[in-house]
């Protein structure tokens, strides 16, 4: 046997030196050889491996990850009133209790990972199908709520690209299922498992590729239009008469910002995603540190998120805080909670 060679780097990686006497890798303290997005070597020959492995460090990365995970789902969960609003967030609570269950199994077994646990395996790749479906839909939604408040736009619902993000995003999914289904037989060798994970994850590549171009076109469009409204309006073409057309006008301006800040937002996760994908696409070597990689995306997108809903509590508390105080008797508190009902009943103006 002979070391494993990665790229232009010294057999047995960094953490790892070649027995050129044997043939197999002597990997350092804390480091070793696992099969887990190892498809370059087969089972037999783990030992002339490179040495990538870190118990410690995956355990850490799982506890990172279950530690946000459930912080979030509690402060997402926290303000549920109704059971509508419980079942619009169902899918939500059943990808956290997916990453919940993973985290928990590789904090105790950190060695069983994606490949080579059954239940780990399964999660994980639920996970990733259901995340697939509510960044779909979370997209479109947001897209057709922009268009349903302005009235100028004009219409995307059956554009062709729409229809192509949803069959795309769709074939991904079952793509994933038949990865993973292959990937845990013991009828393929590892290489070729390796082969269908690279077409895989060139898939996704080609996926966020659209998915980030077809977002940049549709929010630059409906950016465009309500530039134009705008300009239309200071040029008295289109002209404001009724109190209704002024919160409108108002709503569209106030909200122009929000969206293309979405924009950017949008674009450069987008490029991120792309760019974590595309490494063991263009490197499959690289593929191994997917151990790494994959939860800490997760954990990235749970600290942001959770991050977020702390700053949106915090910032109602504060403008509660200070409508109580700007208060000088009962009776004008009870006319602002009054108003504030009607508002509640009332059509809202752009507020994205």
């Amino acid at each position: 046997m002979t070391c494993q060679e990665v790229g232009q780097g010294e057999p047995c990686g960094s953490h790892g030196t070649c027995n050129t006497t044997i043939g197999i890798c002597i990997c350092k303290d804390g480091w070793s050889q696992n099969l887990e997005w190892n498809y370059g070597i087969e089972a037999d020959a783990l030992e002339t491996s490179q040495c990538y492995f870190n118990e410690t460090i995956v355990r850490a990365i799982y506890v990172c990850l279950f530690v946000f995970c459930v912080a979030h789902t509690v402060m997402f969960f926290r303000k549920v009133r109704s059971k509508r609003q419980f079942y619009k967030r169902l899918i939500f609570l059943v990808v956290a209790v997916c990453i919940i269950i993973l985290s928990l199994l590789r904090i105790v077994d950190p060695v069983s990972g994606f490949g080579e646990s059954y239940g780990y395996s399964l999660l994980y790749c639920v996970s990733i199908m259901l995340i697939l479906y509510i960044g779909y839909d979370y997209l479109i939604t947001y897209l057709n709520y922009v268009e349903s408040k302005f009235q100028y736009m004009q219409s995307f619902r059956g554009s062709v690209s729409r229809k192509v993000f949803a069959v795309i995003t769709v074939v991904g999914m079952l793509f994933l299922v038949v990865t993973s289904s292959l990937v845990l037989t013991d009828k393929l060798t590892n290489k070729s498992k390796g082969i269908l994970v690279q077409a895989t994850l060139s898939y996704w590549a080609v996926f966020y590729a659209y998915q980030t171009v077809f977002l940049f076109a549709s929010l630059t469009e409906m950016i465009n239009d309500m530039d134009t409204f705008l300009s239309l309006k200071s040029k008295a073409v289109l002209t404001v008469q009724t109190d209704h057309d002024k919160a409108y006008e108002k709503g569209v301006r106030k909200n122009l910002p929000k969206v293309k800040r979405t924009r950017i937002r949008f674009v450069v996760l987008g490029v991120l995603l792309l760019s974590v994908i595309l490494i063991p696409v263009v490197l499959p070597d690289r593929i191994l540190y997917f151990t790494y990689v994959g939860p800490i995306v997760l954990i990235i997108h749970y600290m942001y998120s959770f991050v977020h809903l702390v700053s949106k509590t915090l910032s109602k508390r504060k403008k509660t805080h200070g409508t109580a105080n700007s208060t000088t008797n009962e009776t004008t508190t009870r006319h602002i909670h009054d108003a504030v009902d009607v508002s509640l009943t009332q059509p809202n103006t752009l507020d994205i």
